[in-house]
């Protein structure tokens, strides 16, 4: 159930996500309206998913940070790497892991935004 609860949130985030980029193309959209609470809660989780990643061991933090930020497919990645595809894919296995369980702690947090949202 933990790991439902967990997967809904994050999936929610997602979505949110997507949508709220979508809004600063937007000439009216205005960053500048959040509360100081949710700007707080906004510049902690990019922190903390920020020290996690640079926690990640070097390999893991290279192949990870060319897949998600610079939107490099595996095949390019192993090319650039001048490694297997399948290593690519285990090494992202292992940084998704390891951001995971060191990110756990802010599925609490996540959810108690959601849970916010809704009220």
């Amino acid at each position: 159930m933990y790991a439902a609860v967990k997967n809904h949130a994050l999936n929610y985030i997602k979505r949110e996500k997507k949508w709220l980029e979508s809004l600063d193309d937007l000439p009216y959209a205005d960053n500048n309206t959040r509360t100081p609470e949710e700007a707080f809660i906004d510049d902690e989780f990019v922190k903390n998913v920020h020290q996690a990643i640079n926690k990640l061991p070097e390999k893991c933090r290279r192949i990870y940070l060319m897949h998600r930020y610079d939107k490099l497919t595996y095949n390019e990645i192993a090319e650039i790497q001048k490694i297997s595809v399948n290593t690519v894919k285990t090494q992202m296995k292992r940084a998704l892991q390891k951001l995971s369980s060191q990110l756990a702690h802010l599925v609490q947090i996540i959810l108690c935004v959601i849970l916010e949202l809704y009220n």
